[in-house]
């Protein structure tokens, strides 16, 4: 029975479409195994440049492969030399162990098996050839994996010397003709040459792959940074801003407190209520701490003189609600401490707060977790010592940022703790190390000892409250921290006026000007509508009747604009959520000269 020419054409094309999906299996499943092939031995690893080291290994191994495969049985047909057959199946048989070597997590040895392969075949290839083949050029491509297979700076130096040597050893073979060249003729030369020049060019253009990426990223990079930065320092401000409430409300609670015995029944919610704004000012703070070290900023160091005893109790107490609730004692111990040092106590804040919240969280429930404050001849330690015990392939990394020891189940964090402790105690000429062992982790810091003069904080604590009829003109636009940041002063017998923006402020000291009246100290928030707070700045210090009046800034954001404000006059910058204590000192400072200088 014969088909018809419209039956015919449907069968041809059902076996096209058949022979279509069929070719399409073999390309999605060849696909698979490659991508699968490219990533053996990163199992387990965190570390993105070690990722990529070991994808950029293998990709070269199989690449380098299947090179060989196309190129050698026309080399060995034109050639009909065994010494060159020999020579393929070796080097075929180490390139594939290189997959094996990664496989066993042996990721540097891979590494080395891979260039130091190249290196010898170049050798051996160029010598055996002599000038048909024209490898030199392959050193180019030696050098151009090396950053890409190795991120040890040590073995990068290593290779590209290997490199070198591989050259000048090719070169000096040529001259002196160590080995006796194959003979080939003139088309088969030819053939052997151009498909050496393919199968590099199909290297280098794999390899170029990361560099292309990279530049084709790099713009769009700086722009993200950007945008990141914007972003931090928004969303920052914007979290302080109701913090700053939160804030300044327990610590007018607290104080009724010390003078009202009858409200001491709400005292432990009160400090847990600061405890729980101090732990959100040191995530936030910790967040802008890491945008100033991308940077590349140094932290700003201001020391003071303070108790070290009354400084560690309040925070072990402030933590002690915390421990509890996971069934977690806390135990200081302090020995050979001076009665005051000079130190940065914020800075200090931080570094305890982020070591200490860290022990909590890591430790086994019902264990005690030790601090450990020891005084020296020049220096002075702080232990954190507590039961569990970091991963070992963790520890060597703990101070890095976004590092988190994932084998404690269940526990939180960004892991951007330590790595700000790290930076914190470098900038304050300290030291800090780790020893995890025995189901046992114990953090070290050491820091320079400075001793301090009792005087000196018993006068600041005399001060601090000594503020009587001192007038202070506010520009906050948020209207409840205005509010209570005059109840704030208002209770310590300073005169306080609200504006709402920096016009606002600007009218109101041209309406003192006519009564021969001016503030003692004017505090100028940030961010503002209509006028803001730099503008204000600005135009506050170019003006001779105002530029004398102390100028304390309040803001929520990170170094760099507090730096741009103390450079455009601000006596000093006060960051939210805003700390009594912090607020008082500052004024009663500035408050000090301010008739002196108004009177110039």
């Amino acid at each position: 029975m014969h088909m018809s020419l419209r039956q015919v054409l449907i069968s041809l094309n059902a076996a096209g479409n058949g022979f279509i999906k069929v070719i399409t299996f073999l390309k999605i499943r060849l696909a698979s195994v490659i991508r699968q092939l490219r990533r053996i031995g990163i199992e387990g690893t965190e570390d993105e440049v070690l990722v990529s080291n070991i994808i950029m290994t293998n990709t070269l191994s199989l690449a380098i492969g299947a090179a060989m495969l196309v190129i050698a049985p026309v080399v060995y047909a034109l050639t009909g030399k065994l010494s060159i057959l020999i020579a393929i199946i070796v080097e075929l048989t180490i390139n594939a162990s290189v997959l094996l070597i990664n496989h066993y997590r042996q990721r540097v040895a891979a590494s080395l098996t891979l260039y130091f392969l190249q290196c010898v075949a170049i050798s051996y290839y160029c010598l055996l050839f002599g000038g048909i083949i024209q490898l030199q050029f392959m050193i180019t491509f030696l050098i151009s994996i090396i950053c890409l297979i190795f991120a040890d700076k040590r073995l990068r130096r290593l290779c590209f010397f290997a490199a070198g040597l591989t050259l000048a050893f090719v070169q000096v073979g040529y001259y002196f003709n160590i080995v006796a060249h194959i003979a080939v003729d003139r088309q088969a030369g030819f053939t052997i040459q151009s498909m050496a020049i393919a199968g590099v060019l199909v290297l280098i253009a794999v390899v170029s792959q990361p560099y292309i990426r990279s530049n084709d990223l790099k713009y769009e990079l700086i722009k993200t940074n950007n945008f990141k930065r914007v972003f931090v320092a928004e969303v920052t401000h914007e979290l302080r801003t109701p913090l700053n409430t939160v804030y300044m409300c327990a610590q007018m609670i607290k104080r009724d407190i010390k003078l009202n015995g009858t409200l001491r029944i709400i005292e432990p919610l009160i400090d847990q209520q600061l405890y729980a704004c101090e732990n959100a000012r040191g995530i936030i703070n910790n967040v802008l701490d890491l945008a100033q070290i991308e940077a590349g900023n140094m932290f700003t160091l201001e020391q003071a003189a303070g108790k070290p005893q009354e400084f560690f109790e309040r925070l072990v107490d402030g933590n002690r609600f915390i421990a509890k609730i996971k069934g977690i004692k806390l135990n200081l111990q302090m020995a050979a401490m001076p009665d005051v040092i000079l130190a940065d106590w914020q800075q200090l804040q931080q570094i305890g707060a982020n070591l200490l919240t860290n022990a909590i969280k890591y430790s086994h429930k019902g264990s005690t977790v030790y601090i450990d404050v020891h005084g020296g001849q020049d220096e002075w330690t702080i232990v954190v010592k507590n039961k569990g015990c970091i991963s070992p392939e963790k520890l060597p990394h703990i101070f890095d940022p976004f590092v988190r020891d994932n084998g404690n189940a269940g526990k939180e964090g960004r892991g951007l703790g330590l790595f700000i402790v790290r930076n914190k105690v470098t900038a304050m000429g300290g030291a800090i190390d780790v020893n995890s062992s025995n189901d046992t982790t114990v953090f070290t810091v050491r820091l320079p000892l400075w001793h301090g003069r009792m005087e000196d904080v018993v006068q600041q604590e005399v001060d601090l409250y000594n503020l009587p009829n001192v007038h202070i003109l506010i520009a906050e636009d948020n209207t409840m921290n205005a509010l209570l940041l005059a109840k704030f002063l208002s209770r310590n017998e300073c005169r306080a006026t609200i504006t709402a923006n920096g016009q606002e402020l600007l009218d109101k000291l041209e309406e003192y000007v006519a009564t021969d009246h001016q503030p003692d100290v004017i505090i100028l928030d940030q961010q503002m509508p209509v006028m803001n707070g730099m503008e204000t700045l600005i135009r506050l210090k170019a003006d001779t009747r105002f530029k004398n009046i102390p100028v304390v800034f309040t803001t929520g954001e990170g170094l760099e604009p507090q730096l741009e404000v103390k450079a455009a006059g601000a006596a000093d910058v006060i960051v939210k959520p805003i700390n009594e204590i912090q607020l008082l000192t500052v004024l009663s400072r500035h408050v000090r000269h301010s008739s002196e200088l108004l009177r110039e």
